[in-house]
């Protein structure tokens, strides 16, 4: 689970602005071999997995000397420009494969928490992002050494986040870890502020004290009220957060795939060196395969490669609501496969979250694409 520009972690309007008809960035902003970026929206919109939202060398079409060029489908915005001139059933289809991508996460807290009864945390992470890797691992050829060496480190903290999320399901319900990991969209500014002195906007502060007060409705308002699954599951929120501070800072000067690459790869030798030390060396049985080709093919390569390819076609404020979906599908999923249930101030709790993520997240988009 898109690229930003240097000049502004958060948002590149201005810097398209100034350099509308020309290349958006500069040698240290561009990315990858791909000549055309997704759309810049804001870092959390993109899966808490890797890649961070930018806007690379893009050519305004009205200079575009071509009458039917690559230009001639950009539609410039606040953000960067997006192709556009899709037919409608295309961007039906685009909008489709990204619901898609959101309802496999979502999917996934179900599916991890039966996994893990059956394998236990560690082997279960080693394996999935060992299967993650080697599917990514084109992504690395022309990556420079300093591009993995900085993957590598932001991948550290996204290895703690995923080590949280996936003990706490453990102790918690699959509607609960999808709801609270989804806090990570107030907990990124936060971090941001924290470690880079970044003052965060009117509406995150709203929605930070909305997504607190419905967390400990959600956690505390069950029959056996708050768990150590949810604590752990608020501090992967925490830990997804400083990932995508991290990435907002540190990815602008780096190639998007290599750095991806690099994260996943640093997850799965941290949880393969630790397995050992915590738990005996098996293979996953039969019942795990599934969860294991889910989550690391399909959940965390597999969505890599459709966001890339949609994310250039969509606006900003339509992937944003997209994205912003996941926390339903867990709860969907948890309904219906899992049998969770919420009581009334749970499911008040939740409502409040989800209006926190939508606050935080698609708003400012809405609000800056005026």
């Amino acid at each position: 689970m898109t690229r930003r520009s240097p000049s502004s972690a958060r948002t590149c309007g201005a810097h398209m602005r100034r350099f509308r008809g020309k290349a958006c960035s500069s040698t240290s902003g561009s990315f990858g071999p791909d000549p055309l970026s997704p759309c810049a929206m804001g870092p959390s919109l993109v899966r808490y997995c890797l890649i961070p939202v930018s806007s690379p060398i893009l050519i305004n079409p009205a200079e575009a000397s071509a009458p039917r060029t690559l230009a001639s489908n950009l539609e410039w915005g606040p953000y960067g420009a997006c192709v556009t001139g899709e037919s409608g059933f295309l961007r039906v289809l685009y909008s489709g494969l990204l619901v898609g991508v959101t309802a496999v996460w979502g999917w996934t807290f179900v599916v991890v928490g039966e996994a893990i009864a059956l394998y236990g945390v560690l082997p279960f992470l080693a394996v999935r992002f060992a299967l993650a890797a080697a599917a990514m691992a084109p992504l690395a050829r022309k990556a420079p050494p300093r591009t993995l060496a900085a993957g590598g480190a932001i991948g550290l903290v996204l290895a703690a986040g995923y080590l949280f999320q996936t003990a706490g399901l453990l102790f918690t319900t699959p509607t609960n870890a999808g709801l609270i990991t989804g806090l990570f969209v107030v907990f990124a500014p936060l971090a941001d502020r924290l470690l880079f002195g970044a003052r965060p906007s009117r509406g995150v502060l709203v929605a930070v004290s909305l997504s607190l007060l419905g967390m400990a409705l959600l956690a505390g308002g069950g029959p056996d009220g708050a768990n150590w699954g949810d604590v752990l599951t608020l501090l992967c929120a925490g830990a997804l957060g400083v990932h995508i501070a991290l990435l907002s800072r540190y990815a602008p000067s780096h190639d998007a795939g290599g750095l991806a690459f690099a994260q996943i790869l640093a997850m799965a030798l941290v949880f393969s060196l630790s397995w050992p030390l915590f738990e005996p060396l098996s293979l996953p049985p039969r019942e795990v395969w599934v969860a294991l080709l889910v989550t690391g093919l399909l959940a965390s390569a597999g969505a890599f490669w459709v966001q890339t390819f949609v994310q250039q076609r969509l606006p900003a404020a339509r992937t944003a609501v997209i994205l912003t979906m996941e926390p339903l599908f867990a709860a969907l999923f948890g309904y219906w496969l899992a049998g969770d249930r919420l009581v009334a101030v749970q499911i008040f709790g939740a409502s409040m979250i989800l209006s926190a993520l939508v606050i935080g997240e698609v708003l400012p988009v809405l609000r800056r694409g005026k």
